[in-house]
C-alpha cells in the first residue's frame, strides 16, 4: 500500500497550487503553491540525522 515506506523519508513535489504537508506509511509528502503566484520556495536541509526543511518567500520586487 505504501511504496514509499521504509524506503525514503520525504517526497517533495510541486504543481498541486496549494500546500500540502502530509505524513503517511511514515513518509514525509510535501507540495508548495504555484511559486509564480506566492513568491514561495521550501529549503531542504539533509544530514546523516535526517531531513529538514522550512519554507520561505521571496522579498517583494521593487
Amino acid at each position: 500500500m505504501y511504496a514509499l515506506k521504509n524506503r525514503c523519508k520525504a517526497l517533495f513535489s510541486g504543481h498541486l497550487h496549494k500546500r500540502v504537508v502530509k505524513d503517511s506509511g511514515g513518509v514525509k509528502y510535501i507540495s508548495l503553491e504555484d511559486f509564480f503566484a506566492f513568491s514561495n520556495y521550501c529549503r531542504v536541509y539533509v544530514s546523516p540525522a535526517g531531513v529538514r526543511y522550512e519554507f520561505e518567500n521571496l522579498p517583494p520586487s521593487p
